[in-house]
């Protein structure tokens, strides 16, 4: 969970400029786990749920909920994501628009708004994830799955080590901001509104290239990216299906 000032990390248990004020780990029956999260962002609070159902032995139903427990601020964000992570194999591959795609530690975000992105093992073992309901809550969010070659990173800061691995995300991403952030590396540093100025600055093909630069051209140390205000009380949730064949 993102607002482009800070992120939060559940399988970090935290993130970047986060605070978690709360948390709480679930157990409602046999077949279901979860959590409550409330976490400090900048600018910026939320009430996070994850709820984990075990349909079959080989399904799982994964939702995510989002609020902001303010009762007269706004709370800012720039994404919500559902993250699965698998090792990088000999002979595993991503089955993206029906096409194969191969590791190559690129780490760019392969995205579409198809209903299900796979993994495939060389002796045809299959594992898919699906929209079970595309959300539409905020019209400002666009659905997105995507796969990403992750290469293996070295430790830093506050960055734990990473191992080769294939990358996969539910994600909801802010398509139509009510503001653009300018960042350069890992710090924020200048917002502007949606009207004129950064209409005009999107249109301007050498800038255009820089929004959301920072996944689709991995290695650039500045770009651009939306941001869109959840009023008070406002929520959105989503779920998606993890099924192992």
């Amino acid at each position: 969970m993102g607002n482009g000032f800070g992120f939060f990390a559940h399988e970090r248990l935290g993130g970047l400029y986060c605070r978690i004020e709360s948390r709480q780990l679930e157990r409602p029956s046999p077949t279901k786990i979860g959590s409550r999260w409330q976490i400090k962002l900048p600018q910026t609070r939320l009430n996070l749920q994850t709820v984990n159902e075990m349909i079959r032995p080989n399904q799982i139903i994964r939702n995510l909920a989002v609020t902001n427990p303010s009762e007269k601020n706004i709370a800012w964000i720039t994404d919500a994501v559902i993250r699965l992570v698998v090792p990088r194999e000999e002979g595993l591959v991503a089955e993206f628009e029906q096409r194969d795609l191969v590791h190559k530690g690129s780490n760019f975000y392969h995205e579409t708004e198809e209903p299900e992105v796979s993994l495939r093992w060389a002796d045809g073992r299959r594992l898919v994830v699906r929209w079970l309901e595309k959300p539409y809550t905020i019209p400002a969010l666009t659905p997105y799955l995507y796969v990403r070659d992750q290469p293996a990173t070295p430790q830093y800061n506050d960055y734990p080590r990473s191992l080769p691995a294939w990358v996969i995300h539910a994600r909801l991403l802010v398509d139509y901001p009510a503001a653009f952030v300018f960042r350069l590396w890992r710090d924020p540093c200048v917002i502007w509104s949606r009207g004129f100025f950064g209409r005009y600055l999107l249109k301007r093909r050498y800038l255009k290239y820089f929004w959301r630069g920072g996944e689709l051209h991995p290695g650039l140390k500045w770009y651009i990216f939306g941001i869109w205000p959840l009023v008070a009380k406002q929520s959105f949730n989503y779920t998606i299906m993890i099924e192992a064949n």
